[in-house]
Order: structure tokens, then C-alpha cells, then sequence
């Protein structure tokens, strides 16, 4: 039973013992006013049931009153504190007591519903606000990546604009190194170019502790470690040492990634990078450095076009030796610094004897083996700074820096003895039964200009040719110089 209903039970019975009471009172009262007379017992029995009649009349009345509607009131908070409802109302009640107790609740539950909203709303508030801070800082991170990426693809772009540039493959790297590895966050980075042999050469390095360049090291192993396409990305080297043991300079701790160099479908190289134990390589800076190697592998393939064109433009096809336009810019240069030193030069004009004759009588592919053979014999017994180049079909000079007439002499019947027992296919057919050639001499005169001392160079070939060929000749006057003396 609930507190409402007990409190209307206990006015109820209340009533009736007040009724009770007061009959017994009147009684009292009556039986004082006859002086103290005994009364009839009818009068006590319908004095006491009128008390009771009039108690149970009253309770009725109380219970009728104030019972029901305190027991809706009852009701009504009951179910609303089981089922959380605030919404639904009291009836209206009247305006005693009860009525006012039923407004105030009403009141009440307006206000739990309106705090109830309230609630409601700031939760939806601080959820929205949560979902903001969310996004606010998803949107942080996205832009400071996205920043990161650009400053990467932007200098991608500058070395990709360099790398255009420039036809010098070595200062292409080495911009590539010392530019991508502090991007990268790298303790060390070296581009590695494979070589004729199984190994890689390095090429371009940065942050060794001394330079790499130029040593040759074995091609690493690619092991279980190595992801598609022969890739290699170990994020924590002291968990697979054996990944470096190709490189002794590489640390046995923090992160090291290998990427492939790739043209087409050929590995012409590798890129390798570390990182510190502290800031671990992840997929994303491995992605990146894919895209290095790409353009490492365009720098590479750009220098070796171009390196190639040169060859073309500056050198002969078949022989391999400079031609005429890098013969006469080597010996523009050398007569510049005898103009500076006072030093002397001298310049050898070679022509192959009867070289018709063996195209003739054993083809041209004869006749090209000869050149190629005449031309490794004059790169062989002269020094590195000496020039030789083809100039025409058949005809070859040589330059030889800080060369005096007699030595240079000396040089030039070295070389036709040399000539003279090159075993080529044909010699013995040759007119003079052998392989043969003339040449001319000339040493530089003081202030003479290039087409001057050619010129005197190549007639000197030819009055060996009017002697008989197979010999060697000086310029006249050098020769008539050179007897006075």
C-alpha cells in the first residue's frame, strides 16, 4: 500500500475515533447536567451509536473528499517515478489542499521535463561539439600531411627541373641525395648504379661519415624481407641484421629501406636509406621513396642520352675515336695553354697506305676491321693526354701536348712500326705486303694558328706518301730548322 493510501486510511479512521469521542462526550455532558441521575441504558446504547455513526459518517465523508483523489495523486507519482514519464498530467484536483499539491506536482513535472530537454540539448550540444574537435583535428593532421606531400612532390619537381638541366649524371645525384635525405628525415643515402659485373658502384652519397663514392660494393641479397617488385623496407634493422651485412657502413639499428632503379624493365640501380631507431620508416615515406628512384631513373636515363648524343656528335662510330670537331676544340685548348706556358705541342697526320686497295680487293668490312685495329694500336702506345681522332675515311691525327719536334718524331715512327705488325686481314695483299701507314709532323710555332700547323702537319704526310708511304715525315722547314741547329 502506498504512503497515500495509508494517509487516507489513517484521516479515515481518525474521523471515526473523533466521532466516537464525541458521542462519548455529549454523553458525559448529559449525564453531568442530570446531576449525576443514572441514565436509562437505551440512552447509553444510542448515545454511543450515534458517537459511531457519526465517526464512520465523518471517516465516509474524509474518505470521500480527500481518499480518491489522494489515491490518483499516489497513482500518479508511482507510475511516474517507475516509467520516467514527465510529459502526461494530473487531472486538475480542486483548489484545497490536495488540488494544490497536485498543481505544485504538475509544476513540478513541467520543470523535470523543461530540465529534462535541457539535458537532452546539452548532450546533443557536446556530442556535436565532440564530432567538431573530431573532425577540427582529423582536418589538422590531413592538412599537415598534405603540406608534407607537397613539400615532397615540390621538390620531387626541382630536382626533376635540375635533373633537365643538367647533363652531368654525378652532380644530378648528388643534388638527388642532399636534397631528398634531410626531406626524408635520412641519417644516410646513396644512389648505387650496377655495374659490368655482379655489383653496384656508388654514385652519390650523404650523411656517411666519410664519402662512399666511387667503391663498389656486392648487390644485396633480397631475402624474405624484399616486397614486390625486388623492394626492400626493414623497419627495425637490430631484428634482421643480415638485411645490411652487404654494406659494412651501413648501422646495424633504426630503419633501412633498398628501392629499386628501374628503367623500363631493367634494374639499373638501387637507392638506399636509413633512418634512426627513433623515427622508424613507414609505408607511406616508402611509397615516396619509390617515387625517388623514378626520378633518379630518369635523371640516369637523360644523362646516358645525352652522354650518347655527345658520343655521336664528338666521336667516330666505327672507331669509338673523337672526330674532327672534338679533335680541333682539345687542340684549340692545349694551343691556349702553350700561349700561357710557352710550352710546345706537335700534331701527327696519319693516312693508311693503299687503303682503297684492301676495300677493294676484301670488302669493306675488312677495311673496317683495319680501322678498328689501327685505331686501338694508336690509343695504346700514346698517353692519356695525347689525342687521337679520326678525321676522314682513312685519315687519323694525333695531338700530343708539351711535345717537342724530336719527340714527337720519335712518337710518330713508334706508332707506323706498331702499325707495321698489326696482323689484319688482307695485309699480305697490300702492294706493299704489309699493313701500313704514313705520317706527317709537325711541331708548333710560336703564335702559329690551328689551321697553319695543320696544314704543314698534313703536308708533311703527304711528301711521305710521294717517298714511297710506310714512313715518316717532318715538315720542312721544322726539318731544315732542326738540321741548322
Amino acid at each position: 500500500m502506498s504512503a497515500f493510501r495509508k494517509a487516507a486510511l489513517r484521516v479515515a479512521l481518525a474521523a471515526l475515533v473523533a466521532g466516537a469521542a464525541t458521542g462519548a462526550v455529549v454523553q458525559g455532558v448529559v449525564y453531568l447536567a442530570r446531576g449525576g441521575a443514572s441514565l436509562e441504558p437505551w440512552w447509553w446504547l444510542a448515545s454511543i451509536a450515534s458517537g459511531l455513526g457519526g465517526g464512520l459518517a465523518a471517516g465516509l465523508v474524509v474518505r470521500r473528499a480527500f481518499g480518491a483523489r489522494l489515491a490518483t495523486l499516489a497513482k500518479a507519482l508511482d507510475g511516474r517515478a517507475a516509467d520516467q514519464d514527465y510529459l502526461r498530467r494530473l487531472p486538475e484536483m480542486g483548489d484545497d489542499e490536495v488540488g494544490r499539491i497536485a498543481a505544485s506536482f504538475n509544476r513540478v513535472l513541467a520543470r523535470v521535463t523543461t530540465l529534462q530537454g535541457d539535458v537532452i540539448d546539452g548532450q546533443r550540444q557536446l556530442a556535436a561539439k565532440e564530432r567538431e574537435l573530431a573532425l577540427a583535428e582529423e582536418l589538422a593532421i590531413s592538412q599537415r600531411e598534405l603540406e608534407l606531400r607537397l613539400r615532397e612532390r615540390a621538390l620531387l619537381f626541382e630536382v626533376l627541373r635540375e635533373s633537365a638541366s643538367s647533363h652531368d649524371l654525378d652532380a644530378v645525384l648528388d643534388v638527388l641525395v642532399t636534397r631528398i635525405g634531410p626531406a626524408l628525415r635520412a641519417n644516410r643515402l646513396a644512389v648505387l648504379l650496377t655495374t659490368p659485373g655482379d655489383g653496384l658502384e656508388v654514385r652519390a652519397a650523404w650523411g656517411f661519415d666519410g664519402s662512399p663514392v666511387g667503391r663498389t660494393i656486392a648487390t644485396p641479397s633480397r631475402g624474405p624481407w624484399a616486397l614486390d617488385h625486388g623492394a626492400m623496407v626493414v623497419p627495425d634493422v637490430t631484428r634482421i641484421p643480415r638485411a645490411v651485412d652487404f654494406w659494412d657502413e651501413l648501422p646495424r639499428t633504426g630503419s633501412f629501406a633498398a628501392i629499386p632503379i628501374r628503367h623500363v624493365d631493367e634494374e639499373i640501380g638501387m637507392l638506399v636509406l636509413t633512418r634512426p631507431e627513433e623515427d622508424p620508416l613507414n609505408e607511406m615515406t616508402a611509397h615516396y621513396l619509390e617515387a625517388v628512384a623514378d626520378q633518379a631513373a630518369l635523371a640516369i636515363h637523360n644523362a646516358q642520352l645525352v652522354k650518347q648524343l655527345e658520343e655521336l656528335a664528338t666521336h667516330d662510330e666505327l672507331t669509338g675515336l673523337p672526330n674532327r670537331r672534338l679533335f680541333e676544340r682539345r687542340l684549340d685548348r692545349a694551343l691556349a695553354y702553350s700561349d700561357r706556358y710557352g710550352q710546345e705541342l706537335s700534331v701527327l697526320a696519319l693516312d693508311i697506305d693503299h687503303f682503297k686497295h684492301l676495300n677493294d680487293t676484301h670488302g669493306h668490312a675488312a677495311g673496317d676491321a683495319a680501322l678498328v685495329a689501327l685505331a686501338a694500336t694508336l690509343e695504346e702506345h700514346t698517353r692519356e693526354v695525347d689525342t687521337v681522332a679520326r678525321v676522314g675515311g682513312e685519315e687519323l691525327w694525333v695531338l700530343l701536348p708539351q711535345t717537342p719536334l724530336r719527340a714527337a718524331a720519335d712518337v710518330a715512327e713508334k706508332l707506323r712500326a706498331e702499325v707495321a705488325r698489326l696482323a689484319v686481314k688482307g695485309a699480305a695483299d697490300q702492294p706493299l705486303g704489309r699493313f701500313s701507314v704514313s705520317v706527317g709532323v709537325a711541331a708548333r710555332r710560336a703564335g702559329e694558328a690551328r689551321a697553319e700547323l695543320l696544314a704543314r702537319a698534313d703536308a708533311a704526310l703527304y711528301e711521305a706518301k710521294r717517298a714511297g708511304r710506310d714512313r715518316v715525315a717532318v715538315a720542312r722547314e721544322e726539318r731544315a730548322a732542326a738540321a741548322g741547329g
